[in-house]
């Protein structure tokens, strides 16, 4: 498998360092690192990743939730949801096509398994 590019969307810069550090070590490219669920949109369209590493908390006023929306409408790119807070955040969540969610926090083993059944075609979401 060729080296999968992913977004990070995370609005807390340390938070979003770390996992783009995980990424990386991981073997994957990271294309960027956006704060806000505007910024996700853009950057998807711009750099058309393989997959969204997406915090459901984000600067702004869209919520990674409705930016996930958005880009999965737009692109069908498959997300990964990173959350704290799964059981209430994501209650009702239903995106069409590939996707899976993450609890934080999360091992590399954990993250790199969700990667892997997300990119594989394994409809974890």
């Amino acid at each position: 498998m060729s080296q999968a590019r992913i977004l990070v969307v995370e609005d807390e810069a340390v938070v979003a360092m770390s996992e783009c550090f995980v990424l990386e070590s991981l073997g994957y490219q990271v294309t960027s690192s956006v704060a806000s669920g505007e910024q996700a949109i853009a950057a998807a369209e711009r750099e058309c990743p393989d997959l969204v590493l997406m915090d459901v908390r984000l600067q702004g006023r869209m919520s990674g939730v409705e930016a996930a929306r958005e880009i999965h409408c737009r692109l069908g790119i498959p997300i990964v949801f990173v959350t704290a807070n799964e059981g209430d955040e994501l209650e009702g969540v239903d995106l069409p096509g590939r996707g899976a969610r993450i609890p934080k926090p999360f091992t590399d083993e954990q993250l790199e398994r969700t990667l892997r059944q997300t990119l594989g075609g394994t409809e974890t979401f």
